[in-house]
């Protein structure tokens, strides 16, 4: 049986697809498990801490446990923008000093601010591996926690 080179150039472009679609999942499926990998685990119960330092009324001076902090307070805030009233009133809910906290958001890569507008959005809802690597402080801080295999 002969074939027609119309439909062998139809067959290998279907082939083509089909790889390039595979190679493609294949690819997000890496880049999510290399994500996953690189997440920060939190050596104690993030939310049991948020807690106690809400009712202790103290924000830590601990880089590496104010990311537990922020990384809770993230949680109030969906993928819109937020004027800077209400960005306040989120974090007022748990502590009073909302401006140090909102900063700090800012500081860290959590949310960003359009200073025309006075906007705010999230831009990032986890810490990464690499953001500690990144901050020497947050680096130094995250030590004794041994996040970092080479701490470990």
């Amino acid at each position: 049986m002969r074939t027609c080179p119309v439909q062998k150039f139809i067959v290998m472009k279907i082939l083509h697809n089909v790889q390039w679609f595979f190679a493609n999942i294949l690819y997000i499926i890496v880049i999510l498990f290399y994500k996953h990998m690189d997440k920060v685990e939190f050596p104690f119960d993030t939310e049991a801490f948020f807690q106690k330092c809400v009712k202790n009324k103290n924000f830590p001076r601990n880089d590496f446990e104010k990311q537990a902090i922020l990384l809770r307070l993230l949680k109030d805030f969906e993928d819109r923008k937020y004027s800077e009233q209400e960005v306040n009133e989120a974090i007022k809910k748990y502590f009073e000093d909302y401006t140090l906290l909102r900063r700090e958001l800012i500081n860290f890569g959590y949310m960003q601010r359009n200073p025309l507008t006075a906007e705010y959005w999230v831009v990032k809802r986890e810490l990464t591996k690499e953001d500690i690597r990144k901050n020497t402080i947050l680096r130094r801080h995250s030590k004794p926690y041994k996040v970092l295999e080479e701490d470990k």
